[in-house]
């Protein structure tokens, strides 16, 4: 009975070493199964075809007028009239500001009479001038007579007396003739002299007769006054502003534009709102070079409708750019991260694709994204010990159509396993999935 009991123990320690082992080498189906069941998120994609499309940029300009002058004072006196007011409409040559002008009427009228007076003065230097030739032709033939006369004397014998009497009379003959000769030869430079006068009494004149039209303010050209700074019984000194003007109907708006539209801002177009204003734009002018500092370049755009808007006003502004191939029409939804797009290929996973965002555009009453995707480069990731690895940033460009992910995933990665429903075959494992969230960053493994 004893040893009965003792191959009994035996061999029930013997089972339960044997069923020990075999536990311990079987095969874990659990594990197996969790590492075969690979997540397939439930997704939505769109389709982008390649295309021209023109995207157009929301902007914010200012209003400018194409011209803006402030009139100032030109000399010290009294405002007598000031005939407009702020926002009066005005032709060219219109007087706005009447100012004392007693004082310059004086000036002109002593300008005047000194430039009279130099003329007369040049009229009897003419008439003596003459009259001086004349009496010097005839201060010649006297002389001449004279020395005739002495020669006769002499020939018949003259006293030496008589002799020397004559010869002192041609003596002060040829003095006074000298004199008269002096005379004449100055007629020139007395000439040359009172013109000089009568040039500077003529600019005296000018400048009095300038600063009389002075004090008649006029509008330099038909526009807008934009303020009166003056008022009726003020007084005024040179410099100080009397009114400003600018062109109504020559308005345009200033924007900076991003620096990729410097070799082509006269082929943009487009218009701007504000409550409910609205006019169209067309190319102006813009900047010829890029300063120090700044993000962009300025561009002036002329209005449509320039009676609509006052000077310093800001608008919104929506621009029109030229239209780009090989460009991709894309909702929001599917951008993450304002640069990334997750295109699906043919084993229905997602690759990362780098793209630049050029602007929007209305399609069938939604708005749009204008994507082009971005030449891509080799990133070399180097490890310690090993030989570097070289990895494409993203996939290659592409012309044709693309098959894109449409739904918001908080981390969507490349070769991340989809699966949209009445597109793509009923996948056998488990399926993630998919809802509306907020973006994330784009995973290191993707870049």
């Amino acid at each position: 009975m004893k040893l009965w009991k003792t191959i009994v123990s035996v061999t029930a320690i013997i089972g339960l070493t044997a069923a020990s082992v075999a536990y311990m080498f079987q095969v874990d189906d659990t594990v197996e199964l969790a590492k075969a069941a690979e997540p397939i998120w439930d997704v939505r994609t769109m389709t982008a075809t390649a295309g021209a499309y023109r995207p157009q940029i929301k902007l914010i300009g200012q209003i400018e007028p194409l011209r803006d002058i402030t009139e100032a004072a030109q000399l010290s006196a009294r405002v007598i009239a000031v005939l407009k007011s702020d926002g009066a409409r005005v032709s060219q040559g219109e007087l706005i500001v009447q100012l004392d002008d007693f004082d310059t009427k004086q000036q002109v009228l002593q300008g005047q009479a000194d430039l009279a007076q130099i003329e007369t003065q040049l009229k009897l230097q003419q008439s003596q001038q003459q009259l001086d030739r004349h009496v010097l032709s005839i201060e010649k033939a006297q002389l001449s007579l004279l020395q005739a006369r002495l020669q006769q004397q002499q020939a018949i014998s003259q006293t030496q007396q008589a002799l020397e009497d004559q010869k002192l009379i041609i003596e002060r003959q040829a003095l006074v003739l000298s004199q008269t000769e002096t005379l004449v030869a100055n007629h020139a430079l007395n000439q040359q002299q009172l013109e000089l006068q009568k040039q500077q009494s003529q600019l005296r004149l000018n400048s009095a007769q300038r600063a009389l039209e002075h004090t008649r303010v006029r509008a330099p050209f038909a526009g807008k006054l934009a303020q009166v700074q003056v008022k009726a019984g003020q007084r005024v000194s040179p410099g100080q502003a009397l009114f400003r003007i600018y062109s109504a109907e020559a308005m345009n708006i200033k924007v900076q534009l991003p620096t990729r539209l410097l070799a082509t801002p006269e082929r943009l177009s487009g218009s701007i709102q504000q409550q409910d204003h609205f006019s169209e734009l067309a190319y102006h002018h813009s900047e010829a070079q890029l300063r120090a500092g700044q993000s962009g370049f300025n561009a002036w755009f002329s209005l449509s409708e320039p009676d609509l808007w006052l000077p310093g006003e800001v608008a919104d502004v929506a621009l029109r750019l030229p239209s780009t191939e090989t460009t991709y029409s894309v909702p929001a939804v599917a951008l993450f991260q304002d640069r990334w797009l997750y295109r699906v290929d043919a084993e229905q996973r997602l690759v990362a694709l780098e793209v630049k965002v050029l602007g929007t555009m209305l399609e069938q009453g939604e708005t749009r994204l204008v994507v082009a995707t971005v030449v891509p480069t080799v990133v070399p990731i180097v490890t310690p010990s090993v030989v570097p690895i070289v990895t494409p940033s993203t996939v290659a460009p592409t012309d044709g159509d693309l098959r894109l992910l449409a739904t918001r995933l908080n981390y969507p990665t490349t070769g991340m396993k989809i699966y949209e429903l009445g597109v793509d075959p009923l996948p056998s494992p488990t399926i993630e999935t998919g809802s509306d969230r907020t973006d994330s960053e784009v995973p290191d493994a993707d870049v």
